[in-house]
């Protein structure tokens, strides 16, 4: 089936949009990563944040794998959403433009704007788990002291 060449520009234009979509799905993604536990983020940030500086570390062989692990949930998350997307812009036909425009979407997100949309989720999740850490780590360390004590007597 022939396609007029601004239907072709508009799917594009679509395929563009789409990328990006699929460029905040993987923030979010990797945002549930880490408040899982996974530590995502040490590529991302160069700087010093005292909030998030006890999630960058580095990753052991376990973390390795369950990261490979949540990448491939991510893929299979979006498979059929890209089936789906594919299946109504073009009625289900794969065209290299849709897939070309979807990666350069996400690239052009990855590069511009993802990293500054992965720290603002990331940072509040990195917030968050610091304070618990520290309030777990000041609850058990009272419970030491009155243990020491009531040894002493």
């Amino acid at each position: 089936m022939w396609n007029s060449i601004y239907s072709q520009f508009v799917v594009t234009i679509y395929s563009l949009l789409f990328g990006v979509l699929l460029g905040l799905i993987y923030c979010l993604h990797s945002a549930i990563g880490l408040l899982l536990g996974f530590n995502r983020v040490s590529g991302e940030f160069k700087h010093k944040n005292i909030y998030i500086e006890h999630i960058i570390q580095k990753r052991n062989r376990k973390e390795k794998i369950l990261l490979a692990i949540w990448d491939v949930l991510y893929f299979i998350l979006i498979t059929p959403v890209c089936a789906i997307f594919m299946y109504g812009v073009n009625n289900g036909i794969i065209r290299w433009y849709i897939i070309l425009g979807a990666m350069l979407g996400f690239t052009a997100f990855r590069l511009s704007i993802g990293r500054l949309v992965l720290w603002l989720i990331s940072f509040p999740i990195g917030f968050i788990k610091y304070k618990l850490k520290e309030a777990i780590l000041f609850v058990f360390s009272k419970l030491k002291q009155k243990k020491k004590t009531k040894a002493g007597q």
